[in-house]
């Protein structure tokens, strides 16, 4: 994007979901920011999804990199946790078929600054666990998008809105 500043003027949002993206890559970036609210367009969106059992180093997803993250559901950087009720929506997996399917929200949601992660306390680790074995209990990584999947697709349609309306 530095070298194409006219791309990144056409950029509505990377929602860069499952990634640490750290404070200091911004620094060594300034022509990037992170999204700091609902509706910032231009911006990075980032979060990695564990229960509140799981220590820093025990999640090989963000390798002990504190991240910068927003909740998927009030789309705020605050620690204010965002309960189920609050949100539009999840794709869990049938336990029959085992294919995604639309349901309620199934997580909630709470930025732990601290940890560069997002907590999610309502989700049953023991049950997930056999869909996230290679990242171990109460590592989230592979529901990061169906735990949030209609709070993405609202916010990202609510982003190009925004972008097309400047």
């Amino acid at each position: 994007m530095k070298e194409n500043p006219k791309v990144y003027q056409r950029m509505i949002a990377a929602y860069v979901i499952g990634y640490p993206v750290t404070s200091s890559y911004l620094a060594n970036n300034p022509h990037l920011k992170f999204a700091e609210g609902p509706d910032d367009t231009g911006v990075i969106i980032s979060y990695n999804t564990q229960a509140p059992s799981v220590n820093p180093p025990n999640n090989p997803v963000v390798s002990n990199i504190i991240g910068l993250v927003i909740n998927p559901v009030t789309w705020t950087r605050t620690e204010t946790e965002a309960t189920t009720a609050e949100g539009l929506g999840s794709l869990m997996p049938d336990s029959v078929t085992l294919k995604f399917v639309p349901g309620p929200q199934y997580a909630d949601a709470r930025v732990d600054i601290d940890k560069g992660v997002l907590i999610c306390s309502s989700a049953d680790s023991n049950n997930l666990y056999k869909y996230t074995k290679s990242f171990g209990k109460g590592i989230y990584h592979s529901f990061d998008y169906p735990f949030y999947y209609f709070n993405i697709r609202a916010n990202a349609q609510n982003r190009a809105d925004k972008f097309l309306n400047k």
